[in-house]
């Protein structure tokens, strides 16, 4: 397939995405070419971390040894 082919496909696919987060994640992709060095989280990424960051801080978090165990327990 050629360079043009492939880039006409992926915007015929990408007219027909109607998912903004799905377009969102792929406009941060396609901006990481920019040679930048962060990527840009869009707000829910930004809230997830900030609860893993105040759990973690509030010490509900598993240590690698107690994840193996309770795995272990739920293969049994």
């Amino acid at each position: 397939m050629s360079e043009v082919e492939l880039k006409s496909k992926i915007i015929n696919k990408l007219a027909e995405i109607s998912d903004i987060n799905l377009l969102e994640e792929l406009h941060s992709i396609l901006n990481l070419e920019n040679n930048s060095d962060f990527i840009e989280l869009n707000k829910e990424q930004q809230e997830k971390i900030e609860l893993a960051q105040k759990q973690y801080l509030n010490g509900k978090f598993l240590t690698n040894e107690q994840a193996e165990k309770d795995i272990k327990k739920c293969l049994e």
